[in-house]
């Protein structure tokens, strides 16, 4: 598709993850092609003491991913704005210290993506273990409270629940309304994510998981700001993705489309 009708992305994804591809200058060289300027590296967040295959990195490829994104910042400072940061899931109070430590010393920012939980020292996705009803709610709640943290900057696909939650119901319609007026309260972005367009479904039927147009219509009704994301886990991603069908969802839902964010970071 060559140049997009945006010039930026804050949520892209490296190899380290398990489940991307391509190098890292790769996302960069692409971008510049896709005609953006501004290029957020946010690949899941890699934690000091636990593994996750095909999920995040490894810990001792923190540095390498850390030190990789900072000098293509250098390489590419004439041609594209480049940050660093993470795509994290609020556990509790297990990794705030922790997550303190990277705004602190070593990442611009974090998004909220809350695709599982821990029990233990294990990862629990909300909608693959047990009764739907209560993964929905537990889903909702851990949500909300990373949302209160002051620690993330946007929250990543807010209706991501509906990858896995059977139908839209008035549980479904009630988090939406809790989302957004956290947001609002807390004038934090929603993201309007890319992620399952670029599925063969989606583009043979529009075919879609999410962005579920039941959620969206609820933050329409609400001033709550919504950045589009990419979610990009492959370079061509950034060149192929269908940036105009989701801005045309935004328009039909009368979303409040805002294409630059402030980084909540504490520390700077």
């Amino acid at each position: 598709m060559g140049k997009q009708p945006i010039d930026f992305t804050y949520h892209s994804h490296t190899y380290r993850c398990g489940h991307a591809v391509g190098e890292d200058y790769e996302y960069a060289e692409k971008a510049i092609e896709a005609g953006l300027k501004i290029l957020g590296y946010t690949d899941h967040v890699i934690l000091p003491d636990l593994t996750q295959r095909n999920m995040r990195g490894k810990p001792e490829e923190l540095e390498g991913y850390i030190q990789s994104v900072n000098s293509l910042k250098e390489k590419y400072k004439d041609k594209l704005e480049i940050h660093l940061g993470f795509e994290a899931e609020y556990f509790g109070d297990r990794y705030l210290d922790y997550y303190r430590s990277l705004l602190r010393d070593k990442v611009e920012y974090l998004i909220l993506g809350q695709h599982c939980f821990l029990w233990g020292d294990k990862f629990v996705f909300y909608g693959g273990s047990y009764d739907d009803t209560e993964a929905l709610e537990r889903y909702g709640d851990d949500l909300i409270a990373g949302m209160e943290s002051g620690l993330f900057t946007y929250v990543c696909h807010p209706d991501v629940f509906m990858a896995w939650y059977p139908l839209w119901n008035d549980r479904c319609d009630k988090l939406a309304h809790r989302i957004c007026q956290k947001a609002v309260e807390l004038d934090m972005p929603l993201e309007l994510n890319m992620g399952c367009s670029y599925r063969p479904s989606f583009r043979q039927r529009r075919d879609y998981l999410y962005p579920h147009p039941r959620f969206w219509k609820v933050v329409g009704e609400y001033p709550v700001k919504t950045i589009i994301g990419m979610d990009t886990h492959s370079p061509q991603w950034l060149v192929d993705g269908d940036v105009a069908w989701f801005i045309r969802f935004a328009e039909r839902n009368k979303l409040n489309l805002i294409d630059r964010i402030e980084f909540k970071n504490p520390f700077k």
